[in-house]
């Protein structure tokens, strides 16, 4: 018999776990549950992120919890060709199989109802879910902390499209921009008075939590300047303050506000 190629990605996020029995379903497959490789659930068992074929199962390490309202970004992959499985926890790599140890067969099954939220075994999951992916390949782990991390991706390479290539797609609107060639294949210039780009809906950004911004600068002049403005309305005021930018002398200086007091480092 030809079994297909499975190389699948599950890339699933939850708010709030009301609830952890023993094992809660989040998104499953069975044709049988009593034939090995012929059920797949992708759950949480015993408060660990579990994955499984039946009898070629993983389990992950960390125990989650239902005692804060917490989003978690959870990836189940099998590569075929390693004969793989593994586990990424927000970004992270939880548990892995068949690269160091006995390979994993694939999943088998043929038949059988797609369930989201239920599995056989293991239940329903009690909470939310959102943004469920399914990928035709194995994500690398470079591509899962993508997944789990990036906010936004603007390459800046076309002067018709604003669209965020990350995979929150947060549509950006521009003024007075001329697109050329840049550090890496095009770049906007920012040659006039009024010259910006603008986007909105960063929900992941907050004070209490680390992130990172990072792009390439060639500025005409450093005395002054904003380079990155954060602001609660779509007009630059109200709860506002410049991100990163050039100090009168040409220092680069990035600061944070928090509960009104500002924070500075040049």
């Amino acid at each position: 018999m030809l079994y297909c190629k499975l190389s699948l990605s599950f890339s699933i996020r939850w708010l709030l776990i009301n609830n952890l029995g023993s094992e809660n379903g989040i998104f499953g497959q069975c044709d049988s549950s009593s034939t090995t490789d012929k059920c797949l659930s992708l759950t949480i068992k015993d408060q660990r992120l579990h994955l499984g074929f039946n009898n070629d199962d993983l389990d992950g390490i960390t125990r989650l919890s239902t005692s804060s309202i917490t989003w978690h970004h959870v990836a189940f992959v099998y590569d075929y060709t390693l004969m793989q499985q593994s586990i990424y926890l927000d970004g992270v790599l939880e548990a892995t199989t068949g690269a160091s140890g006995v390979p994993v067969g694939p999943y088998k099954g043929t038949t059988g109802p797609v369930t989201i939220g239920w599995t056989t075994p293991g239940g329903y999951f009690n909470g939310e879910i959102d943004q469920l992916q399914v990928s035709s390949g194995a994500k690398t782990a470079c591509e899962i902390l993508n997944d789990a991390t990036l906010t936004a991706y603007y390459a800046f390479d076309v002067d018709t499209s604003y669209l965020d290539s990350s995979i929150n797609a947060l549509q950006g609107t521009a003024n007075l921009l001329i697109n050329l060639p840049g550090r890496v294949n095009n770049a906007y210039s920012f040659q006039y008075e009024y010259s910006y780009f603008q986007s909105m809906a960063f929900t992941a950004y907050s004070q209490s939590e680390p992130f990172s911004v990072a792009l390439w600068v060639k500025p005409f002049y450093v005395d002054g300047g904003t380079l990155i403005h954060l602001s609660s309305n779509t007009d630059g005021t109200s709860a506002c303050f410049d991100l990163l930018g050039f100090s009168s002398s040409g220092q680069l200086i990035g600061q944070l506000v928090n509960s009104s007091t500002v924070s500075r480092k040049t």
